[in-house]
């Protein structure tokens, strides 16, 4: 089997949205798109690649996948009734260009007013 190098840097959608995700949630997010964007077009890895890649538990992400599908930012497809042995992820939320051509909105990165996380939230 072919090794695979983690990415140099992830990509997610930068929304106010994004304030019911945790940290870890966003770095899955990001590994989601990103083997997603990878030869096959679709996200096969299993928790512990993902785990691996994010430097965290496999728990945490089998919590962050369940977070994100139910903020609708994912879907996961299983093989069978019991959600046991999953066939893919696939990324609902737009990762789209602006009306400046840029992923993430020029826009808002200066607004003072949109928070990426919430400092008061441990996470």
């Amino acid at each position: 089997m072919k090794k695979i190098h983690p990415p140099k840097f992830l990509v997610f959608p930068y929304t106010t949205k994004l304030r019911n995700l945790s940290k870890a949630d966003l770095i899955v997010l990001g590994l989601v798109y990103w083997f997603t964007n990878m030869k096959n077009k679709k996200c096969i890895a299993s928790n512990a690649l993902i785990a691996a890649f994010a430097n965290v538990h496999e728990r945490t992400v089998r919590q962050s996948l369940e977070n994100l599908e139910k903020n609708q930012f994912i879907k996961r497809h299983f093989h069978d009734n019991q959600k046991r042995h999953r066939s893919e992820i696939e990324i609902t939320v737009d990762f789209g260009t602006n009306k400046y051509g840029r992923t993430t909105p020029f826009e808002e990165l200066f607004d003072p007013t949109i928070a990426l996380f919430d400092p008061t939230r441990v996470g």
